[in-house]
């Protein structure tokens, strides 16, 4: 009895066997898993770490994957303080690297794909002699992470420049850096990067540091990235030494200035070196410039013919006949352009006061214009016909914003009633992203809440620093009314945008509250409006049955 019972458990575990190895034959658990693991929260993933190694490391590489700090990395190592303070801890963490399990920190090492680490006053200084412990120490090579392809690192400590580098490695394909730090702190990280990063394909550079104290080591920096594809510089950084770099690299594709980081108005950093011999073939291009050197680059159809996406920062500008000349001779040059912004913020006493409808008729020509900005100084409101004259020059529109943050030093009076809305609704139909400057004129809603000129694909209304219609006592019958000219709730979006010069003033800042009241009007309208449509829809079925 007892034989047969053995045989038969033995029968039984082969079934089970077999039945296993078929269906993982048939179904790749890996793949499964990752689908699944991939839309759960991080909770749920830790649990699935501990039920077998197989599903480990499934979900250690979407746990591991983008790491928001560099914090839990080094606590696999030592306790935090052994990093931040050195000098005090020096041999606690030697020994402590000398003992730790390197091969339970390279399972988790080897899973981070993306490592974002951003400072504040409050975070920890981390010290440099620590990273080069933890590198002498670390027996897998000279990267700690070794598949480590993308780095976005905000540093507020001097300490912690080279302490970062221990992190990037020639595996990295995507770096940007915050550089908060001095001078000397941000020139020493960006000499070494040159060494260490040799592969980038994306660069982006952000300071407050005028161009003139780092044109150099950035200029050598460039020239030494073979692959560099994208290219995110600060405004005013385009010295004569930084765009010889840049026309030495054969494969950028990108040239963006970072608005994150707006520094002082520096005329040596815009001169005209983006001559018609520049010899990249840019698909994007930003570029801060005079008028002059801006009409001289666009004369030559040769490097411009590939530009998809341009922004033009000409603060200097101070006739409407010269913007008109710089689109003209945009719109000849760039076969190809999709997107355009103009940001004319006057800076040091000069600059244009205000566009103007006809200001913009050179850009008629270009039909599959899909992106229009329009930022500063200020915009004077289009009349009807004129809003349906750009609806027809332009039918692929999809984002428009026409100077929704006006200068602060505008002496014209300017805003659109926001009864011109049904007229874009007409004429942009396929407009998803809509900014404009409203005036106070009282809207009269009349209740209609479906009429014939509606936003059929708007997701995004920005009225930036403008006042509210109606000077704010009729923000429920406001927020009516342009909920009506939408089939879906758009986003409400307020404020400045990147380039605005200067601080926002107090009375501006107080119109907030008011926008959240015409907001909540707006929701509420688009929920009876929705509940109306479906209640329509089904009698209209009802009546087609009978």
């Amino acid at each position: 009895m007892v034989a047969k019972a053995e045989g038969r458990g033995a029968r039984r575990r082969s079934t089970v066997a077999s039945f296993t190895s078929a269906y993982y034959t048939q179904f790749p658990v890996p793949d499964i898993l990752i689908m699944i693991l991939a839309m759960v929260d991080k909770p749920t993933q830790a649990i699935a770490a501990r039920v077998c190694r197989r599903w480990n490391e499934v979900a250690l590489s979407h746990l591991w994957r983008l790491m928001d700090s560099v914090f839990p990395l080094l606590k696999l190592l030592a306790p935090l303080e052994y990093f931040c303070q050195f000098q005090y801890h020096k041999d606690d963490l030697l020994k402590r690297l000398g003992a730790v399990d390197w091969n339970r920190f390279h399972h988790y090492a080897v899973h981070v794909r993306s490592l974002t680490h951003v400072e504040t006053k409050q975070t920890p200084r981390l010290d440099a002699e620590a990273a080069a412990a933890m590198l002498f120490r670390h027996p897998f090579g000279s990267s700690l992470l070794p598949n480590l392809q993308e780095v976005y690192w905000t540093f507020s400590h001097e300490e912690s420049t080279m302490f970062a580098l221990a992190f990037m490695g020639p595996e990295l394909d995507v770096l940007e850096l915050g550089l908060g730090v001095s001078r000397t702190a941000a020139v020493d990280l960006l000499k070494c990067l040159a060494y260490r990063t040799p592969n980038l394909k994306d660069l982006g550079i952000g300071t407050y540091l005028r161009a003139l104290h780092l044109s150099d080591v950035i200029s050598s920096l460039i020239s030494s990235l073979s692959n560099l594809e994208r290219l995110h510089l600060p405004v005013y950084y385009q010295t004569e030494q930084i765009v010889r770099a840049i026309a030495s690299r054969p494969k950028l594709k990108h040239l963006m200035i970072d608005w994150a980081y707006r520094c002082t108005y520096d005329e040596s950093s815009m001169e005209p070196y983006f001559s018609p011999s520049f010899s990249p073939n840019l698909f994007t291009f930003n570029i801060t410039t005079h008028v002059d050197a801006c009409i001289d680059h666009f004369k030559s159809k040769d490097h411009c013919n590939e530009i998809d996406s341009l922004l033009l920062h000409c603060p200097t500008v101070s006739l409407a006949s010269d913007v008109r000349k710089i689109l003209a001779h945009v719109v000849a040059s760039c076969d190809q352009l999709a997107q355009l912004t103009l940001m004319l913020y006057p800076q040091s006493g000069m600059g244009i006061d205000y566009l103007s409808f006809e200001d913009l008729e050179p850009l008629f020509a270009c039909r599959g214009l899909e992106l229009l900005e329009i930022a500063g100084p200020s915009f004077i409101p289009p009349t009807a016909s004129q809003i349906q004259q750009m609806g027809k020059s332009w039918p692929a529109l999809d984002i428009l914003k026409l100077c929704q943050s006006p200068g602060p030093k505008v002496r014209l009076p300017i805003g659109m009633p926001v009864t011109m809305l049904p007229v874009f609704a007409k004429s942009f139909p396929e407009i998803t992203y809509l900014a404009l400057y409203l005036n106070e004129d009282r809207v009269q809603f009349d209740g209609e809440m479906f009429p014939e000129h509606q936003f059929p694909k708007l997701r995004a209304l920005d009225l930036g620093l403008g006042p509210i219609p109606g000077g704010g006592h009729q923000n429920q019958e406001v927020g009516h009314y342009i909920a009506s000219l939408c089939t879906e709730l758009p986003a409400l979006n307020l404020g400045c945008d990147t380039a605005w010069p200067g601080t926002i003033p107090e009375n501006i800042l107080r119109r907030e509250p008011e926008w959240l009241q015409v907001e909540d009007a707006m929701e509420l309208a688009m929920r009876t409006k929705a509940a109306v449509r479906k209640k329509l829809e089904r009698m209209k079925a009802e009546f087609s049955r009978s």
